[in-house]
Order: C-alpha cells, then sequence, then structure tokens
C-alpha cells in the first residue's frame, strides 16, 4: 500500500478492503470500514505493508496504526523515511505497535555510481555519456538513488532539448550543440528511464515492523 497515493486514513483503509474482498458492498461510514476490515482479517494470517507512511498526517497515522495493531492475526511492516514518525506518535500507539526497526542507510559513491553505470549501459547508446558527468550525477544525489535517477532524467531531457548526441557536462552550460540526427537513448526517454528509475529503493528509509507470534511463521527476517 502506498501511502503517498492514498493519504488519509479512509481511502487506506477502503483500499485494504479491496485487495481482501474485491467484490464488496462499499462501506462509506467509519465505523463501517472498520468493522468489516477486522470481520475480514479475523481469522487470516495478513501481512499489511505500508509504504511511505510518513507521508499520512500524524493524525491518520496513530489512528491507522491503533487499529491494525489490534488485530491479533495481522503483522503491519511500515516504511519511512526517518525514524521521526516512529518518535512522533503517542506513547499508547507506540507501545501497542513495539516494532523492530531495520535502517537502510544512505548508499555510498561507489554503489550509486555501479547502479548508475548499468542504467546507462541497458539505455543509452555507447559515446552518450562520460565518466565525467556520471560522477558529478552521484555526487549531487547525497546518497539518495531517487534522486540520482531524476538527475540522470534532467540531464537527459537537457541534452534533447539542445539537440545533443550526448549527456552535458555542465548543468550551467549555455553553448547549444549543433542539431544532430543521431538519438541519445536506445528506447523512448519517458520509457526506458523512468521504469528504471522505479526499481530503485528510496533511500535513506527505515522499516517498523509489528509481527504478531501469530504470523511469524509467514514473516522472515
Amino acid at each position: 500500500m502506498n501511502c503517498r497515493e492514498r493519504f488519509r486514513f479512509l481511502a487506506i483503509i477502503e483500499s485494504i478492503l479491496d485487495q481482501v474482498r474485491p467484490l464488496r458492498t462499499q462501506q462509506r461510514s467509519r465505523e463501517r470500514q472498520l468493522s468489516a476490515l477486522q470481520s475480514e482479517l479475523a481469522d487470516r494470517r495478513t501481512v499489511i505493508a505500508l509504504d511511505e507512511i510518513d507521508a499520512l498526517h500524524p493524525s491518520d497515522v496513530a489512528d491507522l496504526l491503533h487499529h491494525l495493531c489490534s488485530f491479533s492475526h495481522t503483522a503491519v511492516i511500515c516504511v519511512a523515511s526517518s525514524r521521526q514518525l516512529l518518535l512522533t506518535l503517542p506513547d499508547a500507539v507506540r507501545s501497542r505497535l513495539a516494532p523492530r526497526q531495520i535502517l537502510f542507510p544512505r548508499y555510498l559513491p561507489d554503489e550509486l555510481l555501479a547502479i548508475l553505470n548499468v542504467t546507462v549501459q541497458r539505455a543509452f547508446r555507447g559515446g552518450s555519456w562520460t565518466r565525467e558527468i556520471l560522477d558529478k550525477i552521484v555526487e549531487h544525489a547525497y546518497g539518495d538513488a531517487r534522486r540520482m535517477m531524476a538527475l540522470l532524467r534532467h540531464a537527459v531531457q537537457r541534452a534533447e532539448e539542445v539537440g545533443a548526441n550526448r549527456l552535458l557536462s555542465g548543468y550551467g552550460q549555455t553553448k547549444v550543440p549543433a542539431p544532430v540526427t543521431t538519438p541519445l537513448l536506445m528506447h523512448d526517454p519517458p520509457l526506458t528511464v523512468t521504469v528504471m528509475a522505479a526499481s530503485m529503493s528510496i533511500v535513506p528509509a527505515v522499516v517498523f515492523v509489528k509481527v504478531p507470534s501469530a504470523v511469524c511463521s509467514i514473516v522472515r527476517f
């Protein structure tokens, strides 16, 4: 469940219900939704993953976790960009959650460069990039793979706007190269670069995991 796409409490509960029982009758009230979800999950061993949970309003986070953690057969996995979310939860909710925390630190420059090298080799024509521009992209990514891919897409767009057949080494460069007919990429830029960016993990990230004993057999670390 991506909480940035469904950023309110009721929308998330509604979406979970849709996945559990797609052909159900729509319930509009908060109480009926929670009752329906509790009924559906009562005898199921279930794992609910809430990605980007820190995109929710703090009161919705507390309310959501308070209810989900009351389901005895349900494990909850929360992915956030920092530990701040956990620290700001009300004591009662944090006590009920009692999570394991898994920290994913920022990528090291060499790790980002390795990812970037694979990306450009798969997506770009030979000779359309240099080590210099890759190093600059990594430098300005600050350990964040998503930011790195955004910088790469920006460099591609800028090169194509001026008709270049290679990535440009200076973001502030004003000289416009002569138009060329050879495309920079092997495939359409939105398709190739966006798909590869979507496969990257969001870092840094923290995962909070609540695993009741009833579902320990299906959740492994």
